[in-house]
């Protein structure tokens, strides 16, 4: 009878066994689960994290590109050569913030009938920025370019004894003068009436009525 007992209840116990180990290992797949959701969120919030930091940087550099970087032309003048130089200031009004900007290679077009026309030029010998150069803009600074006009082109005159003439300015901007991947670009687009070199300055007076001194260029609006 004892043996017969104790043999009754080997299968139980294995039974038993059995189901706790089924409990084991249901109990380590929940674990495992678990731990990949939470994984899964972690991993999820930490790269929408990282998404709304690139987004809010992003969004203060192109803020800070196109409301505290300031440029315009400064001066337009002729040279002794026949040629004309224009001078253009670029500024950062909110100093406080670090803001480096690369000099651009400014293009300059003369309109001919309805199109436009780039004209030769250059950077001046005496050249204080160059192309390519970054500058830390803590305060106002100037870059000048020095251009030319062929003679004898069918020049449109918006005034009448002026060229129209527009400069092209593609402005690389960052946080950092050595940036990785945070940098924003900006291109400005200038326009001004200019007084042809060597032009009959009695017949422009009598075209344009002008009171005084002739200028040599004309400021105008963006168009």
């Amino acid at each position: 009878m004892n043996m017969m007992g104790r043999t009754s209840r080997v299968p139980f116990r294995r039974r038993r066994e059995s189901r706790r180990g089924w409990i084991a290992a249901a109990l380590g797949g929940a674990i495992v689960l678990s731990v990949f959701v939470i994984g899964d969120r972690m991993a999820g919030r930490y790269q929408r994290s990282v998404l709304d930091d690139w987004r809010a940087a992003k969004e203060k550099l192109e803020r800070m590109t196109m409301q505290y970087l300031r440029a315009d032309i400064q001066d337009v003048r002729h040279t002794p050569d026949g040629k004309y130089r224009v001078t253009i200031y670029m500024e950062n009004v909110y100093p406080e913030f670090e803001m480096h900007v690369m000099i651009p290679v400014v293009r300059v077009l003369a309109q001919s009938g309805p199109q436009w026309k780039e004209v030769e030029s250059m950077d001046p010998p005496d050249a204080v920025y160059s192309p390519g150069n970054v500058v830390n803009l803590k305060e106002r600074i100037v870059f000048d370019r020095q251009f030319s006009v062929p003679s004898g082109g069918d020049y449109f005159e918006l005034l009448p004894g002026f060229f129209h003439v527009q400069f092209s300015s593609p402005m690389l901007v960052s946080h950092s003068a050595q940036p990785k991947d945070d940098v924003a670009e900006r291109t400005d687009t200038y326009y001004i009436h200019l007084r042809p070199v060597g032009a009959d300055l009695a017949a422009i007076r009598a075209k344009n009525q002008f009171p005084g001194e002739i200028p040599i260029y004309v400021p105008m609006p963006p168009h």
